[in-house]
């Protein structure tokens, strides 16, 4: 009888050994997969503002590039407008 006692002792502290070290493995991979996942999208946002920040970049060099443009036509079209006054002048005089 103490032989039984015995083996079904040790079968009942093995089985409750194995399921605190399941529990405890399974926690542990939760653990990691957790601090995995946030390095993941650490890393993704730290891409994405790399990607907005190019984007800003090439933004404010086209605002600067219109900018320039425009001054060029204000310029441009400054000039026009003197000749034409001139001409206007001129074709007044002819008259």
């Amino acid at each position: 009888m103490i032989l039984a006692a015995d083996t079904v002792g040790w079968s009942t502290s093995f089985t409750v050994f194995v399921a605190v070290m399941a529990v405890s493995g399974m926690v542990f991979l939760a653990i990691v997969v957790g601090q995995v996942m946030k390095t993941w999208r650490a890393r993704i946002s730290g891409t994405q503002e790399e990607a907005y920040r190019a984007l800003a970049e090439r933004a404010t060099q086209a605002q600067e590039r219109t900018a320039q443009g425009l001054e060029t036509s204000i310029a441009q079209l400054a000039e026009v407008d003197r000749r034409t006054a001139e001409l206007e002048r001129m074709l007044k005089e002819v008259q």
